[in-house]
């Protein structure tokens, strides 16, 4: 075999790999972000488009040509080729290219402000450089944000650059060396968070130390968001205790035929736990009959919140045949910004592209059978509803589409939360949140299911 085809099947097998270790490190959801590897002076190799990592083989990543990102096969690379393209050409000393969506990362890409790693994280200069520089919006896969990344590189004197309202690009030497710079990067982005709280409202309170910021803190953030937006006064610490409960549970859900599976014992690791005495079945008619676990009639007392949950998950699930599954995500970022009450605009291009162009929050105070009917009617041409007060409920078409959604709504959030506290909040427009949204429909949510 001679050397270019070796290194050709290296390349593949290091961006698989890192495709898979992507989804792991939970840097992406679903087939967002993109990996490249050079394999010569003129080509790379990237990740396919619309492609679950997770199952991704060698054979599937795409040869191209740097110079004008033709490519071989019949197999459709990465709508960010151009990206990758302008980075092997500007940088000889970068071999690897990671794009990826982290939280910390996508969330201060909002402020649109470069971050001096020495002030911010110092032990991080050798690997980051002088700073993480910030690339001007464009739409995904646009000519727009090729021209921004190419005007915004910046050759050996920094390796990670935060696309506005989109995610992070990371270079490396190698792929070893390009995910050091992405955990380098989420960790840098948490500190600068703290540092620009700590310059606009003060010091925080005690915690336990992770990443160089105090857990407690982020909690002050949230509560002070949410004080911000409601009270217009300070956080005190009862208020920390009491911000993130949920003032109503809802629960998941399976779709199973005529009938749905409600999980009340699910949490944000396993929604939708398999065990016995967790999860109840009811028909989806009307006031149709429910089953324990065990297929048993179910015998429990239906309180006016379990109802409501029951009524919410028949409604959608009767409303709309091609939800699957549904979750009610109650993390703090999320419970804080249904909290505040107000309509959530989308801040990143994944929210726009997998739960549309903004979702409204639903009043609690309904009875049962109004609730579930508002909640049902709310999800037209969207992917989940802020709950007044108690998180979000999310559908999709299956369990990993709704976990998507999941985690995409809460980014978003916690982008809204660093937006309006040490920044101000400028929503990608509507315009281009339908584009994205129509885009992903029809090219990219059904491709790694028709290939």
């Amino acid at each position: 075999m001679n050397q270019l085809k070796l290194d050709l099947e290296k390349g593949r097998e290091a961006v698989a790999k890192a495709g898979k270790q992507l989804i792991e490190r939970g840097l992406i959801a679903r087939t967002w972000g993109n990996v490249s590897c050079r394999v010569s002076k003129s080509r790379f190799v990237i990740t396919p488009s619309g492609r679950s990592y997770q199952t991704l083989a060698p054979g599937e990543i795409v040869p191209v040509n740097i110079e004008d990102c033709s490519y071989e096969g019949n197999i459709e690379p990465s709508s960010e080729i151009g990206i990758h393209a302008e980075v092997y050409r500007k940088c000889p000393d970068v071999n690897f290219v990671i794009h990826t969506h982290q939280p910390c990362a996508s969330a201060v890409s909002v402020l649109r402000e470069n971050i001096d790693v020495g002030e911010v994280n110092p032990s991080a200069r050798e690997l980051l450089g002088d700073a993480v520089v910030s690339v001007a919006y464009g739409l995904p896969g646009s000519r727009e944000l090729k021209e921004e990344v190419a005007s915004a590189l910046k050759p050996s004197r920094v390796k990670a650059y935060l696309l506005t309202a989109h995610g992070a690009l990371c270079l490396g030497l190698d792929s070893e060396d390009a995910f050091r710079v992405t955990s380098e990067l989420e960790k840098t982005c948490r500190k600068y968070i703290g540092k620009r709280y700590r310059e606009l409202y003060g010091g925080f309170g005690g915690g336990t130390e992770t990443g160089g910021m105090l857990e407690a803190d982020l909690d002050q953030i949230r509560v002070h968001f949410v004080l911000k937006h409601k009270l217009e006064q300070d956080p005190r610490p009862e208020d920390i205790e009491s911000c993130f409960d949920p003032l109503q549970l809802f629960y998941n859900s399976i779709r199973e035929e005529s009938q749905f599976r409600l999980y009340t014992g699910g949490s944000s690791e396993n929604p939708f736990p398999e065990k016995d005495g967790s999860s109840s079945v009811f028909e989806l008619g009307e006031n149709g009959l429910a089953y324990g676990s065990k297929n048993e009639p179910f015998s429990g007392y239906l309180d006016n919140q379990y109802r409501a949950a029951v009524e919410a998950h028949r409604s959608i699930y009767r409303v709309y045949d091609e939800v699957n599954a549904i979750i009610h995500a109650v993390s703090p970022n999320i419970v804080a910004c249904s909290r505040v009450g107000r309509f959530m605009y989308p801040l990143l291009d994944d929210f726009a592209q997998i739960i549309g162009a903004g979702i409204p929050v639903v009043s609690d105070g309904q009875n049962s059978d109004k609730l579930a009917n508002k909640i049902a009617g709310q999800f037209r041409g969207k992917n989940a509803v802020l709950i007044a007060n108690s998180g979000a409920i999310c559908r999709g078409s299956s369990r990993n589409d709704v976990e998507a959604a999941v985690q995409i709504l809460d980014k978003n959030c916690k982008a809204f939360i660093v937006a309006s506290l040490l920044g101000r909040v400028e929503p990608i427009s509507k315009e281009k949140c339908i584009l994205m949204r129509n885009n992903y429909l029809k090219r990219y949510s059904r491709k790694d299911l028709l290939k």
